[in-house]
């Protein structure tokens, strides 16, 4: 159907139109003329279709009530009232994306579907669920916070899900310094507030203004809604006006974001942060400074200065980036550079692993960087490198799984959110142009001096350690529940242990069928029952094997190749974990790393480099290990493309020492940084370790056995850096032959012979050695171990091997997974016990499962609950039409959209593995024809994971030692 601008349709008057050619869409800019609800449609080819409902929704405190009712919101409404609609589509959707998101400024509630029925479903519920919740205080209390006291004699105690997650966020240190320098940029805005809650004030929310701040702001006026796709836009407007939009009034509301004004000087704060009693102060303090730019509805300021971060930050080469670095001042560069989350935009530089003292080092050091580069002029090809590559970025649209069309809505309401065009940030050639044209101009030099240099709105955070400041907040916070509980009378107290049983009951009470049978629902007619299955013809069998992936990749062409890392020897195996970094690194015979870095950004998408590990589909003894080096680039570079891969493959040089310093330096901070944000990942990699071989590898070259190299690597380098770089050539020279390679190529048939043309000429560059295998002999680490932390949450796990224990893979295996996620793990783990979320993994190749807790306020609590799933399955009573709906949620994550890219991944990934289509078919044969018996027959299975498998936990300290009885080794993880 088409539309004319002015006119009305079922409601809606249509004010703008105009075709994206950026995006090959339709952009159609409606109002509801009863509410003023605005909507942008995008239409295209796309089937993987989008919906999502915004509020503006700006802070007015530090107690989270935006966060904590975006969480509230879909746990029941008007037309479906059951606890929680959102598991429910969890389990029976064919959702591509289910989730909610709390910004700054604005609460977002997306949704996305390939299926055009299960795509209105999705729409209906979140429809109702922001504009009709039920929001009962029960809900504001598990979503929020509440006291919880279980008996007369116990400790009174905070839970709630986004206490729990915000307490899991101010225990990683960046996040602490991100937030501390956004509020300290914008103090007399909403931005000078913590949208996702300080743990510490989340207590003082009440219900009232839980509510009140539901009433006010989400409302259709003060709502921007977004869909995206294939669909029909005259059903979409219909729909939307008699079912929501035209029950409602138009209503005041002041939801307005207010711009900071500019400081006459300066700032600086210095803010200490925990760590371990016993853990060193030394290098740990982080340095930043931030300054406020302009408005982030100015798009060309906003690419220009996207741009600018890039050539500043954005590679090796990068010449502030490459200055902090080499100055030995902190061990990595962090602040993120530019940042348009909010109406005003930001730029943030510094440094981690310092010492506090250091902190005007630092910074006089960046600001002389800056000064220099402004003064002096920024390195052409720099310049030229980081236009190509955010250019590149925004024509691939290469969003991984991710749907474009959330991508293209967050990046519409930079400006639409700020009562500007929302179709601004969308359209970018004829910008491009421009900034290309003026770039050798001193363009990009201006802005330096105008927004860096010459700013007096910036605002330093320092943040330092402080031994055992977890522990005293901790301790006060204990104490101040035990006062509270002492200024209780017998009564009250009863009331609140009457009040936790009652909330507790309520978590566990099933929903009626009636409730349940409100939900729209998939039927299992509604569903394609198909296995994805990407082209893969193989073109040469061996030296080197050559896959090919006939796929539309509108011009670009996806490369990787991939070298068997078999020759390597046990002792070197964990430098094949940063060989990739230090070969794209360290410069050539040829350039430098500098210039390297320059050439691949100005020719081609990107060069990554990657370490892929798995076993044989067959034989889980069959241990492989790659290392990838992946490169896209247009057709028309690709002779520049296949250039540097032969100069990085066969005129590599680590004679560097100073650079390969920087770059160990590096690796060890950023991955001493992840493990606490990341503790979830790191247990479950620990305990694949104490079972497979593939998990030991994985544990050496990826796990805290891995972190563990990297201390004593860094501290090596420092006193024989040739020493070093000799263990790196020798891995190289074992790794980088021409017998170990396999490639991998994803693109249209028709560009395949130009391609093999390079790859034949790169091969006969390769130096051919047929090396043997090496023989490997793993110590599985100890089991049931407790990694202690400053964090002030867990991440409990408990794992197990199910093929040592009898088991034979079956699809049916793939609903109780589901099963277990979303009702007995989701409302033991998450509802009743407060913790931000659970999973459980297996692998099918190796047999490994894991079940894994993340930000959990508990320890034991959680260990029995996975204690309880064999009890569990072997009571189950569902109705049949509940085990269809997972078994359809199951087949849905069976195909979710793919890029060509990850298409030709995935299916090298299989030929390698041997993973087959007929197993594919199989399983979900197997997945479909699932009874309630055989969901039931895996209790026993987990009856003997519970006696047989090990624990493993990564949290509070003084939490794992208060349950040490759980524990055979307790470990600090830093020193």
């Amino acid at each position: 159907m088409s539309f004319e601008v002015d006119r009305s349709y079922h409601g809606f008057k249509l004010v703008k139109q105009e075709k994206l050619k950026e995006l090959n869409s339709l952009a159609l800019q409606f109002e509801h003329e009863k509410t003023g609800a605005e909507l942008l449609v995008l239409e295209n080819d796309d089937d993987n279709k989008v919906f999502s409902a915004t509020f503006r929704t700006p802070p007015f405190n530090d107690t989270g009530v935006a966060h904590i009712l975006e969480h509230s919101v879909l746990c029941g409404s008007k037309k479906f009232p059951i606890k929680e609609p959102f598991v429910e589509l969890m389990k029976g959707s064919l959702q591509t994306f289910l989730n909610a998101m709390t910004f700054p400024d604005k609460t977002m509630y997306p949704v996305a579907s390939r299926n055009r029925k299960d795509f209105f479903n999705l729409m209906t519920v979140y429809l109702d669920a922001v504009f009709h919740p039920n929001i009962t205080e029960d809900t504001f209390k598990q979503e929020g916070w509440h006291y919880e006291l279980d008996a007369p004699e116990g400790d009174i105690t905070y839970k709630g899900v986004v206490y729990n997650e915000m307490k899991g966020v101010f225990s990683n240190p960046e996040s602490v310094l991100d937030r501390h320098l956004a509020h300290s940029l914008f103090p007399k805005t909403a931005y000078g507030y913590e949208s996702g809650g300080d743990p510490v004030k989340i207590p003082q929310l009440t219900y009232d203004e839980f509510k009140e701040f539901h009433r006010k702001y989400y409302h259709p006026t003060n709502s921007r809604l977004f869909i995206y796709g294939d669909g029909d836009t005259d059903a979409y407007l219909k729909y939307l006006n008699e079912e929501y939009l035209g029950h409602f009034d138009r209503l005041e509301v002041d939801s307005h974001i207010g711009l900071q004004r500019r400081f006459s000087k300066p700032k600086w704060k210095d803010v200490p942060y925990t760590i371990s009693k016993n853990e060193s102060v030394e290098k740990k303090t982080y340095v930043v400074v931030g300054m406020k730019l302009g408005k982030s509805s100015d798009y060309e300021h906003c690419l220009a200065m996207e741009i600018l971060s890039h050539i500043l930050l954005g590679n090796a080469a990068a010449p502030l980036r490459k200055a902090l670095l080499q100055s030995n001042l902190g061990t990595e560069v962090i602040g993120g550079g530019f940042d348009d989350n909010r109406a005003e935009t930001l730029f943030a530089v510094g440094m981690k692993g310092a010492e506090r003292e250091d902190a005007q080092k630092i910074l006089d050091l960046a600001f002389a960087t800056l000064k220099d580069l402004a003064e002096n002029g920024i390195d052409a090809n720099q310049i030229m490198a980081s236009v190509n590559t955010i250019d590149f970025k925004l024509r691939e649209a290469n969003f991984g799984g991710f749907p474009k069309g959330i991508v293209y809505n967050i990046q519409a309401l930079g400006s639409w959110l700020y009562d500007a065009d929302p179709m601004g940030h969308l359209k970018y050639e004829k910008l491009m142009k421009k900034i290309k044209k003026k770039m050798t101009e001193g363009y990009f030099e201006d802005l330096i001096r105008k927004h860096l240099l010459d700013n007096k709105h910036r605002s330093v955070l320092v943040l330092y350690p402080k031994p055992g400041l977890g522990e005293r907040h901790e301790a006060k916070l204990r104490k101040e529940l035990r006062q509270l509980k002492a200024n209780l009378s017998d009564k009250d107290i009863e009331n609140l242990i009457q009040e936790t049983k009652a909330l507790q009951e309520m978590q566990m009470a099933p929903d009626s069928p009636e409730a349940l049978a409100t939900l729209p629902r998939m039927h299992l007619n509604d569903v394609e029952k198909k296995v994805p299955s990407f082209p893969c013809e193989v073109k040469r069998k061996s030296s080197p094997t050559v896959l090919f992936h006939d796929l539309f990749t509108n011009n670009i062409a996806y490369t990787q190749m991939c070298f068997n890392t078999a020759a390597v020897p046990q002792k070197q195996i964990q430098y094949l974990s940063l060989l990739g970094r230090i070969i794209l690194g360290m410069g050539t015979k040829k350039r430098d790393y500098v210039e390297m870095s320059q050439q691949i950004g100005i020719h081609t998408g990107g060069i990554s480099s990657s370490h892929y590990t798995s076993v044989g589909f067959q034989d889980r003894n069959r241990l492989m290990s790659y290392m990838n080096f992946s490169g896209t680039v247009l057709m028309e570079k690709l002779d520049a493309l296949y250039d540097l891969y032969a100069e990085l493959f066969t005129e590599r040089d680590f004679s560097n020492t100073s650079r390969l310093v920087e770059i160990i330096r590096s690796a060890k901070a950023n991955m001493e940084a992840s493990i606490v944000p990341h503790g979830n990942q790191y247990v479950l990699s620990r305990m694949q370790a104490y079972y497979s071989q593939l998990g030991q590898f994985d544990e050496w070259t990826d796990g805290i056995t891995y972190y563990r190299f990297l201390e004593d690597l860094n501290e090596r380098v420092q006193d024989d850096a040739e020493g070093v770089a000799e263990e790196f050539r020798q891995v190289a020279d074992k790794v980088l032959t021409r017998d170990n390679l396999l490639i991998n190529i994803t693109s249209p048939a028709k560009d395949f012979s130009r391609i093999d043309k390079k790859t034949n000429h790169l091969v006969d560059l390769l130096p051919n050695a047929s090396l043997p295998a090496a023989h490997y002999e793993f110590e599985p680490p100890p089991r049931n171990e407790g990694f202690l932390t400053s964090s002030t949450v867990q991440y409990v796990g408990k794992g197990a091997n199910l093929y040592e224990m009898g088991y034979t893979y079956s699809g049916t295996f793939e609903v109780v997974k589901a099963l277990l996620r979303t009702a007995f793990l989701w409302d033991r783990i998450r509802v009743q016990g407060g913790a931000y979320g659970s999973m459980i993994n297996f692998d099918l190749y190796t047999g490994d499962l894991g079940l894994v807790s993340y930000r959990d306020p508990n320890l034991s609590e959680t260990l029995d609950v996975y204690d309880e799933i064999g009890d569990f399955l072997a009571n189950l009573d569902l109705p049949g039409e509940e085990l269809e709906k997972i078994i359809i949620g199951c087949i849905g994550r069976m195909d979710p959209p793919l890029t060509p890219d990850r298409k030709g991944s995935i299916s090298r990934a299989e030929y390698m593995t041997g993973m087959t289509q007929e197993f594919k078919e199989k399983r979900l044969d197997e997945l479909m024809a699932t009874t309630l018996d055989d969901v039931r027959g895996y209790a026993d299975l987990f009856h003997e994971v519970k006696e047989k498998g090990a624990v493993c936990v990564l949290g509070n300290a003084a939490r794992i030692k208060k349950d040490a009885s759980r524990f055979d080794h307790l470990v600090d993880v830093f020193k």
